[in-house]
């Protein structure tokens, strides 16, 4: 459709399982703060750039297809 947004962000529970487990990674709570900070700047970034220069084209996984039309990429995140 014209103007609507083609991405739709969804927290899922295994999202929220695998988020928290890498925020206790961090043991200060500034540290914590920052992740979740980078985390959600980078959702947004893809929300409005969905192949940023640090994805790159991935092959799908086993037993998964995609329409021709649609390619699956990979997020390289580097955290100092």
């Amino acid at each position: 459709m014209t103007g609507s947004n083609p991405f739709l962000l969804e927290k899922s529970k295994h999202f929220e399982r695998s988020l928290k487990k890498l925020r206790k990674s961090y043991k200060a709570k500034s540290q914590q703060q920052q992740f979740i900070t980078l985390v959600s700047n980078c959702l947004k970034e893809l929300m409005s750039n969905p192949y940023p220069p640090q994805a790159r084209p991935e092959p799908l996984p086993r037993g998964l297809q995609l329409s021709e039309d649609w390619q699956f990429y990979k997020l390289v995140l580097i955290i100092y």
